[in-house]
C-alpha cells in the first residue's frame, strides 16, 4: 500500500516539469531583475522598458485648486473635476462612459472630440488636466504622451502616433476655448504610486513604488536622474520610472510556460505577467493539469484553455462546489484526485507569490531608501489578483518580508489603494 500523500506527488510532478516554486531561487531572481532594471536604465538591451514618466512625487498636495482628471482604460472612459480640501478629496462633476472606439471604429478627430466635450464644462474652473492613459504610449519630457497602440477593443484610425494633451489641446480651440491648459500624461502604475502618496500626506516616507497585478501586472518606482544613464542630459532631482516589469524573462521557464508562451498572441513578450497575472494564469493551471494528465497521475477533466483565473480561484476557495467548470470537472473524480489537482494549483500560487516578491522587493530595494524604520519605502498596490486571489497576499508577504526586513534591513509599507487612475491624475497636475 503506498503512502504517498497526493502533496508529495503534486510537488514531484512540478520538479519534473519545472513548475516546481522553489525553482525560482529568490537571491538569484532578485540580482538579475536588479540588473535588468539598470540596463534598462542605462539603454542598453534589457526585457524592462524602464521608461522615465517625467513626473515626481510631490512634498505637498495643493490645497483647494481644482484640476480636470480623465481616466483612460479598458472599455470605459471616466472624467472628473477634483480638488483636495486638505486631506479630503472632493469630486464634481463625475461622468461615466464608454470608451471613445469601442463601439465601432471612428477616426482621429471624432476620438478627440469625444473627450474634448467631456473635459468643455469644466475647462472655466481649472487650468490643468490630468490624463491617466492606461494604453502603450512615450511619455514626454513636457508631460504629453504619443499614442504607441491600442488594445484590442479600441478602434480609432489615425490615433496611434499622435500627441494626447497637443490633440485634446487643438479639439478643445475648435470648440471656442482660448485659454492655456496644460495636460500631463501617465499610466495606471503612476497613478498608483502617486495616490499612496495622497492617502498619507504627512507620512514621511524614503520613496515610492506603485505596483498593479490584476489582469496585467506592472511596477514603477521613484529613480534618481543621476542614476537615468539613457537621459544624460536631465537636470538634478528625481522622478517616477514605469518598469514595465511584466517583460521581465530572466527567470527559469516550466513546461507549461514554454505552451501557454507559445500559444499566445506575443511569444517571447510579457513573460513574467504569464506566470503571475490574472489574464494568464487560469490557462497555466489549465496547461498544467493537462501534463498532469498526460503523465497519468490526473485522469481526463473536462476542461480547456479557456479556463480563467476566477475559476480556479473560486475551487481553491471551496473545492467542493460545482458552480464553476474546474469544480465540476472535478467532482467527478475522487477525492484523491481532487486534493491532488489542489496541491498542483497551490504549487503554481506559491511560486507565482515568489515571483511577485521578487518583483516588489526589487522596486523597493532599487529606490535606495528605506533603511531608516521611521521612513519606510511606501508601496501603493492596485489589482484583484494581488488581494483575491487564494491566500496570495500572505505569501507575497511572507516572502517580502524575509528578503527585505530580515536579511537586508530595508522596511516598507504596503498600502491598497482605490480610484487610484482619478487621484493620481489629480495629484500629477497638482503637482505641474
Amino acid at each position: 500500500m503506498s503512502t504517498t500523500t497526493p502533496q508529495t506527488m503534486a510537488y514531484a510532478f512540478l520538479k519534473t516539469c519545472g513548475m516546481h516554486p522553489e525553482r525560482i531561487d529568490l537571491d538569484a531572481s532578485l540580482d538579475a531583475f536588479l540588473d535588468e532594471m539598470q540596463k534598462g536604465l542605462d539603454g542598453q538591451p534589457s526585457s524592462l522598458a524602464m521608461i522615465p514618466a517625467y513626473v515626481a512625487p510631490t512634498d505637498s498636495i495643493e490645497s483647494g485648486r481644482k484640476v480636470i482628471v480623465i481616466d483612460a482604460g479598458g472599455t470605459n472612459l471616466r472624467t472628473a473635476l477634483i480638488h483636495f480640501n486638505g486631506k479630503k478629496l472632493v469630486t464634481d462633476q463625475f461622468q461615466k462612459t464608454k470608451m471613445p472606439g469601442t463601439q465601432g471604429e471612428i477616426d482621429k478627430d471624432t476620438f478627440y472630440n469625444c473627450f474634448a466635450d467631456l473635459v468643455l464644462p469644466m475647462v472655466e474652473e481649472a487650468d490643468e488636466i490630468g490624463f491617466c492613459f492606461s494604453y502603450p504610449a512615450e511619455i514626454l519630457p513636457d508631460g504629453d504622451g504619443r499614442v504607441i497602440s491600442f488594445t484590442k477593443e479600441v478602434k480609432a484610425h489615425g490615433v496611434e502616433g499622435t500627441l494626447l494633451g497637443q490633440e485634446l489641446r487643438a479639439a478643445l480651440a475648435k470648440k471656442g476655448v482660448t485659454k492655456q491648459i496644460g495636460v500631463v500624461v501617465l499610466n495606471d502604475t503612476v497613478t498608483t504610486l502617486l495616490t499612496a502618496q495622497a492617502s498619507y500626506p504627512t507620512r514621511k516616507c524614503g520613496s515610492y513604488v506603485g505596483f498593479i497585478l490584476g489582469t496585467g501586472s506592472n511596477t514603477c518606482y521613484v529613480e534618481q536622474n543621476a542614476h537615468i544613464g539613457k537621459l544624460p542630459a536631465l537636470n538634478e532631482g528625481a522622478q517616477i520610472i514605469n518598469c514595465e516589469t511584466g517583460g521581465f524573462n530572466r527567470m527559469p521557464l516550466g513546461r507549461a510556460d514554454e505552451i501557454l508562451d507559445k500559444k499566445s498572441t506575443r511569444p517571447g513578450a510579457a513573460l513574467l505577467e504569464k506566470m503571475i497575472s490574472g489574464a494568464y494564469f487560469g490557462e497555466l493551471v489549465f496547461h498544467t493539469l493537462s501534463l498532469a494528465m498526460e503523465a497519468g497521475i490526473l485522469s481526463e477533466l473536462k476542461i480547456d484553455r479557456s479556463l480563467n483565473t476566477k475559476a480556479v480561484n473560486d475551487f481553491m476557495i471551496i473545492p467542493e462546489d460545482t458552480g464553476n467548470v474546474l469544480g465540476a470537472a472535478l467532482a467527478e473524480k475522487s477525492a484523491k484526485e481532487r486534493e491532488l489537482a489542489y496541491w498542483i494549483i497551490n504549487g503554481l500560487l506559491e511560486r507565482a507569490a515568489r515571483l511577485t516578491a521578487v518583483n516588489m522587493a526589487a522596486a523597493i530595494l532599487k529606490t535606495g531608501a528605506g533603511s531608516n524604520p521611521m521612513q519606510p519605502v511606501s508601496i501603493g498596490i492596485d489589482g484583484t489578483s494581488y488581494a483575491g486571489r487564494y491566500f496570495y497576499r500572505e505569501r507575497i508577504e511572507y516572502y517580502l518580508y524575509d528578503m527585505l526586513r530580515v536579511k537586508r534591513g530595508i522596511y516598507y509599507d504596503l498600502i491598497t489603494v482605490e480610484n487610484a487612475s482619478l487621484i493620481g491624475a489629480a495629484v500629477a497636475a497638482l503637482g505641474k
